[in-house]
């Protein structure tokens, strides 16, 4: 309340110091009677453009004399004369009143409009209220508008101050009256407030009345918007804070009998889409009318003879009118509507004409944008005739090929025009199949979804179309229709942000129509005969949005007879509605999700789709309930993904959920590991620019199930603000499938079994197989084991986009619709060369052009002055593209092919405009402001590719330039202020007068652009405002990309060539000499030079005697435009590596070697010295960069190391290789622009680590050592978890120490182990390499005792004699599994086992005797050799080293070293694996299925899998102690290795009492030993005396002295370094003395 009075009495201040005082009165009366007359001067001025001082403005500008006469009772008569019309475009002050004389008036305003506007009127006017307006019956709405901004100002409730005149009054001071009342305003009935400013010493009373547009019944406003309002933005759109009305009145008498004076009225509109900090452009207006005669009547204005009454709120009838022809497409209402041209045809043809010309030229115009953007403005206006008179002409055209891209632009803007008879023409002429393919039609149309006046008329019209014989046809047309159909459905009965007229209560979308479409659809989906047609039906429901349909899809989503796919469909149909009726959606998915017996996808959809409802706590709170015992690991992993990210949003839309959603999750502990060791996931990432007004959030999310190894449905999505409109689910990608690894695996064991070259030949398919074992059947026999089989459903997928939350359209994949080349493939066949010659022998011909409106959005709202103000928000854009792409196989007629040509012709042109403009509209002139951006993209395509793959890989491209200087790219942005004045007779389109506004040069920055590049030229001209409260993006600005040929043609060449013999060059070793470490090992106590260089040179001389390969790379452009030549030398198992990068300015080298590689842990234990050394240097320039990395273990490390010695002897091995440590030497010179860069970019990072880490970073300065540019560096990885870091960095002039960073993912570190290659494997082309590594994901650990399944459950069993099945293929059809893995014990005192592997028609048999292990091979043993590698066809053996062997297929690996085993496997049996290694589902709970695939008990799990024949015999009980066969929960198994890793430490710790510095904590202070003394590692203490020691004390709160006792508490400290101790003698306040501090004598001893 406050705040409007403030208002209201600043307005009156303004209000008197702005009234002209010079104009001549004659006022004779002192208050208004009957039988005389009043006569006022009516200014009014309107201005819209930015709401910044001193920019240009559009303004209208009106004058007028109000004549106005009282007849006897209450009735006046009201006529306007002497009306003048003027417009400005380069007044830039519009907060006053401008003299008309500064404006250009209209000088020959149409005599329909004068004298219009000099039609009488006639209204109640009782105690300063206005009641039943009468305007002639000739009157045309915005004329009567007019009229109505002069009446609303001669509006004031006087009565009611009444109420207010009993109170006392003081002589001096002046009286303050406000109280407040609803009214009919001309912008609406809304609440008022009023403020009286009474002066006994004067008669005239200042009066002030603002407009409360939060509280408003009613208001004529018009928001045709196609983008979704965010929530927490309603209160600023719909509340409508950023407008404002104030009226200042003066006026004298008594409320019985009083006299207006003078009335200024002063009202701003400012549109902006987010907030009100976001404003963009307004709309102004300031009236006054000033009274300047009072007297007897002159003349008698003429009785108005009309019984229709009116009232004061603004007319729509303009409005309603435009709607309805829209909708219904009746010409009465196209005659209602303001006529701005009588040759509509001919401006169309015109425009039409001049396309042809820039489409015959070749290029794409700016104008092209706007021609299209006009053309749609007159289709809206036009009848059925005149638009067949305009297809006439487009169709006719003489040259065929521009006909047919102006016919595309013309149905193209049928379509953008949207209203009925448009639609029905292009509705028609697609059924007749007149020069509009089905094809292109199937596009144009989904351009309707979008369109500004849907109507259910119209959405029948369409549904004539879905429903003809050509859309059943083409089911591309039949499919773009329906869903086009459903979007046109939810704009006219959806809740949509849209704002229509609505007049005498007629409902566009009763309850009833409504009924009828959902039972259409849903009639459609229960008679659809595929399962294509249920998706589209629920699709087109989902578009259409209806809350009817809830039940019908309720039902649907309930149903468990349904498929999955489709059930999951009837999920996603409720998007459109879960804005509207969220509560619903919520009681309908939320016991969907909370269910567990649902399917893992339905649950996750479910969830999906309930995040979306933004729910309240109450329903948070199960959600986190059921998460916090949630079993199922996708589910679990999914939800807490999409949960996190929703908390972590920085969307303007989504703030008030995001807090509620953190709540939740600030009392659910949980890990990142937790979210990422699952493909489920949910991720949002955004960025947003204040000052641009612009940003983009993106979103995905995969959902798995145990089902399938591939993801069950993929998502991604982008939304943001664009020039401050939100644009929520602006764009969105999905992918569902079911059952599609079917498909998958036939195809990739086909390659697998055949190999690539076998499949692509020349010649006829033929089919293989293989048959089992007699082992195999006689398992499969006893066993009987039941096969796996997750789902009977057929493989099928659908891809889908969406644009704007509607599906735009979707693509259905399944057995059927696979090209017969590719599904001869899947079914085990070869496919023909000549297939594929013959099909890419034709090449693909195109050819397209389209003009669309990307998005349109409009918002009208009427202003104080009568004249509605309309902002646009729009970007049509009109692109084509003409062209042919053509391939070729290499050599031509071959039995084989070893390359590939392509050829691609084609020319591609854009042209663009984003548009945001206000209006003023009025049918004299429009005037107003418009921000320009503009892009126009010319860029022709000649480019030929060739590629061999003979003996190297050779990539070469060669384009053809163009033959003279071309414009190919234009990027401009343009604030103008226009006036356009409306000719009725003009043949010509009404061209509006622009000008474009430019700042003043003090106001901004402005750098023009002449830059020439070899084959480039770009020019223009940037301009950046030096006020930040004009954006970036609304200034002149232009850029222009030229290309300027020097050469005709231009050719890139890639060439790779690897593998070549190469012979070890000797002094690579003198530069390893150099560069040993030896920094860095001096410290250790057992360091010796001569015996580490000596290891060099062995090591050395071992590379002499290895295969040693050459790499070549090589990439170049000519003519003369860059050349990469990239060299490494490599051995076999690039343990040495030398890579050299040459560039026309640049060098690099880079080389490293490993040491010695161990093959077992004892070897590793003996290698004294296990240093990996990295040398690089650049040169770029006169810029030199050298540096040394050093690879080493730590001491941590080590003992970490022996935590781990009970694991396996290969998986230790991978440990206990692994370097943890690295030094790094720098050594540069730098010019001093390069180093102003680095100094720079450090600085960056220096402030990163403050931010970021700001208790475990520090940064000292130090003084410059002698030897300047050096860098040193030391980084130290945490060995367990490999996710802490140590790092120290110094510099000639400072020291960066960063301590115990925590990081969000596991490092990787150099490992030195002996790797060997697996040459079968590295054959295989590149793909199948890429499958290989994708696929093979799952890993069970086997012990003596203990197995960790694949899904990662532990759990105690027991071996026995007899065979037990670890891993079995238990989802192959006819029962021919492609492999088995076995295990049994050897004998009861040993742990030693027996493992055999059945693949295929070879059974390999690995066991442990006293002599070492051995490997059989169908019998036939396998002796040792290092190295060695026994090939396969199908797999491979490899030894390790002689206690470890490892069996590797495509399927299945096995590594076993006599007593444990790991087995991998390919992602591909996921759900279909069996044996004691699990179920292998993703899933903990589910893990202990049976042979007969029913979940057991551990006990009789792991007895169903035993095969018992008759040659091992076992103790029956075994199988009936549970302590033998029981789970390990993961706090056992963390708890186990702890123990493990303390005692390994405690071992370590000497029991006798070690020299160390010490640090004492006092009350005030923190003391150090000077000298080290007695004290035990383990902490404990048997016996101690105190002794005195001197001291350095420094203050308690001095931080480096805390520092440092975290440091000796960490890691003991045996002697001050001279460094350290020269710091402690700097820090203030360090005192020595002597104190007695206890020694340790003797230390406990650990009992193990």
């Amino acid at each position: 309340m406050k705040f409007f009075i403030a208002l209201a009495l600043l307005g009156a201040a303004l209000a008197s110091s702005h009234f002209d005082r010079s104009l001549e009165r004659n006022i004779q009366e002192s208050s208004f009677r009957a039988g005389r007359e009043y006569r006022y001067l009516f200014n009014g001025q309107l201005s819209a453009g930015l709401p910044i001082p001193s920019t240009p403005q559009g303004i209208s500008r009106l004058q007028t004399q109000v004549n106005l006469q009282w007849t006897d009772g209450n009735t006046v008569r009201m006529q306007l004369e002497k009306t003048r019309f003027a417009t400005s475009q380069q007044e830039t002050n519009s907060l006053k009143m401008l003299p008309f004389e500064r404006f250009e008036e209209v000088d020959r305003m149409d005599r329909e409009h004068q004298q219009l506007l000099s039609y009488p009127v006639e209204f109640d006017y009782e105690h300063g209220l206005v009641h039943n307006i009468r305007f002639a019956e000739d009157d045309q709405p915005w004329s009567e508008n007019i009229k109505r901004a002069v009446i609303n100002m001669l509006q004031v409730n006087i009565l009611k101050k009444e109420k207010h005149d009993g109170a006392e009054k003081s002589d001096n001071q002046e009286q303050l009256f406000a109280f407040t009342n609803v009214e009919r305003t001309l912008e609406g009935e809304c609440e008022v407030l009023y403020t009286v400013e009474e002066n006994q010493k004067e008669e005239n009373q200042r009066w002030a009345k603002s407009i409360n547009f939060d509280k408003c019944t009613r208001r004529p406003y018009i928001h045709h918007v196609q983008v979704p309002v965010c929530k927490d933005c309603e209160q600023t759109l719909d509340q409508d804070k950023m407008s404002s009305t104030v009226l200042n009145y003066n006026i004298s008498g008594t409320p019985s009998s009083f006299l207006i004076n003078s009335v200024e009225l002063r009202s701003q509109h400012l549109f902006a889409p987010i907030t009100e900090k976001h404003q963009l452009v307004s709309a102004f207006t300031l009236n006054t009318l000033e009274l300047i005669y009072a007297g007897e009547k002159k003349s008698e204005i003429k009785e108005v003879r009309s019984e229709k009454t009116s009232e004061l709120i603004y007319n729509q009838e303009w409005e309603w009118a435009e709607q309805q022809w829209a909708q219904t497409g009746e010409e009465k209402y196209l005659r209602q509507m303001p006529q701005w041209s009588e040759n509509k045809v001919e401006m169309v043809q015109k425009m039409f004409s001049l396309m042809a010309k820039q489409i015959e030229q070749g290029e794409a115009e700016l104008e092209a944008a706007h021609t299209v953007a006009r053309i749609v403005k007159v289709l809206r206006q036009c009848n059925e005739e005149q638009l067949e008179q305009i297809y006439r002409h487009v169709a006719e055209h003489k040259d065929e090929k521009i006909a047919e891209q102006l016919r595309s632009i013309y149905f193209n803007t049928l379509a953008l025009a949207g209203t009925r008879v448009t639609i029905q023409q292009f509705v028609d002429k697609v059924q007749s199949r007149k020069n509009i393919t089905p094809l292109k039609a199937s596009v144009a149309i989904k351009t309707l979804v979008d369109m500004r006046y849907p109507s259910l008329a119209i959405a029948e019209d369409v549904a004539r179309l879905c429903e003809s014989d050509v859309s059943s046809s083409f089911p591309a047309l039949r499919q773009s229709c329906w869903l086009t159909y459903g979007a046109i459905v939810n704009g006219v009965c959806g809740q949509t942000p849209r704002v229509f007229v609505q007049k005498n209560g007629v409902k566009m979308c009763p309850r009833d129509a409504k009924q009828r479409i959902v039972d259409k659809l849903v009639q459609q989906f229960e008679s659809a005969s595929s399962r294509y047609e249920k998706v589209l039906a629920l699709k087109t429901l989902a578009n259409a949005g209806l809350d009817l349909s809830v039940y019908p899809l309720e039902k649907i989503i309930l149903n468990e007879q349904q498929e999955t796919t489709v059930r999951a469909q009837a999920i996603e149909s409720l998007r459109r509605l879960r804005h509207q009726m969220p509560v619903k959606i919520q009681r309908v998915l939320l016991p969907i999700y909370l269910n567990r017996q649902q399917p893992q996808h339905i649950r996750m959809s479910a969830l999906h789709q309930l995040i979306y409802t933004q729910p309240e706590w109450s329903v948070l709170s199960q959600i986190g309930n059921q998460l916090r015992q949630e079993r199922n690991q996708q589910v679990r992993a999914f939800t807490l993904s999409l949960l996190r990210s929703y908390a972590n949003n920085e969307s303007p839309c989504e703030q008030s959920f995001s807090s509620r959603v953190q709540s939740l999750l600030n009392n659910m502990p949980f890990s990142t590991q937790e979210i990422d060791r699952f493909e489920s996931v949910y991720g949002k990432w955004s960025t947003y620019s204040r000052r641009h007004q612009s940003g983009f959030e993106a979103n995905f999310a995969s959902l798995f199930t145990s089902e399938s190894v591939l993801p069950t449905e993929m998502m991604a999505s982008l939304e943001g603000v664009l020039s401050g409109e939100w644009n929520q689910y602006f764009a969105q990608v999905g992918f569902t499938q079911n059952n599609m690894e079917k498909i998958i695996k036939k195809l990739l064991t086909s390659v697998q079994e055949k190999g690539l070259e076998q499949i692509v030949v020349r010649g006829k398919r033929a089919t293989g197989s293989f048959k089992p074992t007699e082992f195999l059947n006689s398992l499969l026999e006893k066993l009987r084991i039941t096969r796996r089989q997750p789902s009977e459903q057929d493989p099928h997928a659908v891809v889908y986009i969406r644009h704007r939350d509607m599906d735009y359209a979707f693509l259905p994949i399944d057995a059927e619709s696979i090209p017969e080349v590719v599904r001869s493939m899947i079914q085990g066949g070869r496919l023909e060369i000549g297939d594929i010659e013959r099909v890419l022998a034709q090449g693909v011909h195109f050819s397209a052009s389209n003009a669309a409106f990307l998005y349109e959005t409009v918002r009208r709202i009427p202003s104080p002055m009568g004249l509605p103000v309309q902002f646009t928000s729009k970007m049509p854009t009109i692109s084509s593209i003409r062209g042919k792409i053509t391939f070729e196989l290499e050599p031509k007629n071959g039995k084989s092919f070893d390359g590939l040509r392509l050829r691609l012709q084609a020319e591609p042109r854009v042209a663009s405009t984003h548009v945001l403009s206000l209006t003023v509209i009025c049918p004299i002139a429009e005037v107003g402001t418009k921000f320009l951006h503009q892009a126009v993209l010319n860029t022709p395509i000649d480019t030929e590719v060739k590629m061999n793959w003979e003996d190297k890989i050779v990539i070469r491209s060669l384009y053809t330039a163009p033959s003279e200087e071309k414009r190919i790219a234009l990027i401009q942005s343009r604030p103008v202020t226009f006036v356009r004045t409306v000719v009725p007779e003009a043949r010509q389109y009404p061209e509006p007068v622009e000008m474009t506004y430019m700042l003043p040069e003090n106001q901004q920055l402005s750098q023009s652009l002449d830059r020439e590049y070899k084959q480039f030229r770009v020019q223009g001209t940037l301009n950046r405002p030096t006020s930040g409260r004009i954006p970036q993006w609304i200034v002149d600005n232009t850029v222009e990309l030229f290309y300027k040929p020097q050469v005709e043609k231009y050719e890139a060449i890639l060439e790779l060539d690897m593998y070549n013999n190469y012979k070890m060059e000797k002094n690579y070793e003198k530069e390893y000499k150099k560069h040993t470490g030896k920094r860095y090992l001096e410290s250790e106590p057992e360091y010796d030079e001569e015996e580490h260089q000596e290891q060099i040179t062995k090591k050395f001389e071992w590379l002499q005697n290895e295969k040693v390969y050459q790499h070549v790379a090589k990439f170049e452009v000519k003519p003369s435009v860059l050349k990469v030549d990239v060299e490494a030398v490599c051995n076999k198992d690039f343990h040495f590596c030398k890579t050299q990068l040459r560039g026309e300015d640049m060098m690099a080298t880079v080389q490293y070697v490993y040491p010695q590689t161990p093959r077992t842990v004892e070897e590793l234990k003996e290698q004294k010295y296990r240093q990996l050394v990295v040398l690089g240097e650049m040169t770029y320039g006169e810029n030199t960069i050298q540096i040394n990395i050093n690879g080493q273990q730590s001491q941590e490390q080590k003992k970490f190391v022996k935590q781990i010695e009970q694991a396996p002897e290969h998986e230790t091995l991978l440990e206990a290789s692994r370097l943890d440590q690295y030094q790094t030497v720098v050594e540069y010179e730098l010019e001093p622009k390069s180093a102003q860069y680095v100094t720079r970019y450090w600085n960056l990072v220096q402030a990163y680590f403050r931010t970021q880490y700001p208790w475990t970073s520090r940064i000292e300065s130090r003084e410059e050592s002698s030897r300047k540019n050096i860098i040193r560096a030391t980084f130290n990885v945490e060995p367990r978890q490999r996710q802490t870091v140590n790092m120290t960095i110094e510099t000639p002039s400072e020291k960066t120490i960063l301590e115990r960073a925590e990081l969000p993912f596991r490092l990787p570190t150099a490992q030195i182990h002996y790797q060997p290659r697996n040459s079968r494997f590295e054959q295989k082309p590149m793909l199948e390499k890429i499958v290989h590594h994708t696929t093979k994901q799952a890993n069970c650990v086997v012990k003596s005792t203990k197995i960790q399944t694949f899904d990662e459950v532990a759990y105690k069993n027991q071996f026995t004699p007899c065979y037990s099945v670890l891993a079995k293929d238990c989802g192959s059809e006819k029962n021919e599994p492609r492999f088995v893995v076995l295990m049994k014990k050897m004998n009861e005192k040993k742990k030693w086992k027996n493992v055999k592997v059945v693949y295929g028609e070879n059974e390999i048999e690995m066991y442990k005797t006293e002599e070492g292990l051995v490997c059989r091979v169908n019998g036939e043993e396998i002796e040792y050799q290092p190295e060695s590698e026994m090939e396969k066809k199908q797999y491979s053996l490899i030894w390790l080293n002689k206690n470890t062997i490892k069996f590797e297929s495509d399927d299945v690996t096995v590594q076993f070293d006599g007593v444990n085993a790991r087995i991998h496997l390919s992602a591909l049996y996921r759900n279909q694996q069996c044996g004691l290694c699990g179920h292998y589902d993703n899933e903990k709970e589910t893990e202990f299925y049976d042979a007969e695939n029913q979940e057991n008990t551990i006990p009789k799990f792991a007895k169903s899998y035993l095969y018992k024949d008759s040659k091992c015999n076992y103790e029956r009980n075994v199988f009936e102690k549970e302590e033998n066969f029981r789970r390990i929960e993961r706090d056992e198994e963390e708890q186990e290795q702890e123990m493990n890793y303390e005692e390994s430490r405690r071992e370590e710790q000497d029991d006798e009492p070690t020299e160390q510095i010490v640090a004492i904590e006092r009350q005030h202070e923190i003391c150090f030993t000077q000298k080290p003394v007695l004290r035990c590692q383990n902490g404990k203490s048997q016996e101690s005396k105190k002794q005195k020691t001197d001291v350095y004390c420094l203050p308690s709160s001095n931080s480096w002295a805390r520092r440092q006792v975290r440091e000796i508490r960490r890691e003991p400290l045996t002697k001050w370094s001279e460094e350290r101790l020269e710091n402690l003698r700097d820090q203030p306040k360090m005192e020595e003395r002597t104190v007695r501090v206890p020694v340790d004598q003797k230390c406990e001893k650990f009992d193990y």
